[in-house]
């Protein structure tokens, strides 16, 4: 997550600003970038809401993030005029108070705009119907695979011991796994439960996999379900896990960090924006091409495209350069005319 200035020539990167460091690798003592935001994006799929208190500097920009354990946080709400907003955080804890500009809130799925929903709450049903599949399966294979049913006799009637006799007989051979039963003279057996193939068990737990991941927005090949797998590279792989999954979180982090870490006055010249290259990157022989193109168009210069193979600066290196084996075809033809005319004046001499 890079800071930006916008400039007349366009976005620079902030190095300059005191809150690169902050953004790119501590935003506190405590913490790493990547430890802070894991949490942010954890709390908000798992509980609805992502929390992190703010500490200002004396221009009002922020010096220090702090993540604040969601189920800490009391969300005190005020009804206006355009409707339900923010008052004011409690964090029920440490007994604080928190103004809402100095509060990063990041909101999974909301019905209100001012607090969001647990991912696992808002498809509880649906996960409520995987579970019942789990444990319908961990049932059956903890009996061993057996089947409910009646074992009756054609001919007589049994007594009560001779019953519990067969029973545990039964019980003991198949219930518990223990292989064939062996029935007495006339005993039959009838099934009155549905066999796991009939009741697609094994296509039902498959099913509460995909249904999960399209919860959270993740492709099934991304936990390794690769049953229905499309992809024919691993960079069409990532493409698309950043097109459809990490875009919308991605643009809900650089939007509330930068309304909140600036100062009104400050906001209007910076940019906060995510470095995904590494996600898009393709294979070595396709990268190599890209930055061959474009430094040929005069895109990029050689030291940038070194910068992307981590390899150090090399001297006049930050110059771009074009190409110029190209000229106008009407411009080579008048050329080739003139060479032409200058042979038959050299002939005839």
């Amino acid at each position: 997550l890079r800071p930006y200035h916008i400039t007349d020539r366009g976005r620079e990167l902030a190095t300059d600003d005191s809150t690169y460091e902050l953004l790119c690798y501590s935003p506190n003592e405590r913490m790493t970038r990547f430890t802070l935001l894991d949490l942010l994006v954890k709390s908000m799929l798992l509980y609805g809401n992502g929390y992190a208190k703010i500490e200002r500097d004396y221009n009002g920009v922020a010096r220090a993030i702090y993540f604040q354990d969601p189920r800490d946080v009391v969300v005190f709400l005020v009804d206006t005029r355009q409707g339900r907003a923010v008052d004011h955080y409690y964090n029920s804890r440490t007994g604080e108070v928190i103004e809402p500009n100095d509060m990063i809130h990041l909101l999974n799925f909301s019905l209100d705009g001012v607090e969001g929903i647990s991912t696992i709450k808002y498809a509880c049903y649906s996960l409520g119907l995987a579970k019942s599949a789990e444990l319908h399966a961990s049932n059956f294979y903890d009996s061993g695979g057996a089947l409910t049913g009646i074992i009756s006799v054609v001919d007589g009637r049994l007594n009560e011991a001779k019953r519990e006799q067969i029973r545990g007989q039964w019980r003991q051979q198949v219930a518990s796994g223990g292989g064939v039963a062996v029935l007495d003279g006339d005993a039959n057996y009838q099934s009155i439960s549905v066999n796991p193939e009939d009741a697609q068990l094994l296509q039902t737990r498959q099913f509460s996999v995909v249904e999960i991941c399209r919860f959270f927005k993740v492709s099934p090949v991304k936990i390794f379900d690769l049953t229905h797998s499309s992809y024919s590279t691993v960079e069409a792989v990532n493409l698309s896990f950043l097109v459809d999954t990490l875009t919308p979180y991605l643009e809900k982090i650089e939007l509330e960090f930068r309304k909140k870490i600036y100062p009104p006055m400050k906001r209007a010249g910076m940019v906060l924006d995510f470095d995904t290259r590494n996600l898009t990157r393709a294979d070595s022989a396709g990268l190599a091409n890209l930055y061959r193109v474009l430094a040929d168009i005069g895109a990029v210069t050689p030291n940038e495209v070194r910068e992307a193979f981590a390899l150090s600066p090399i001297e006049n290196g930050d110059t771009p350069f074009v190409q110029v084996n190209k000229q106008l075809i009407d411009d080579f033809g008048g050329d080739a005319d003139k060479e032409t005319g200058k042979d038959e004046e050299q002939e005839q001499q």
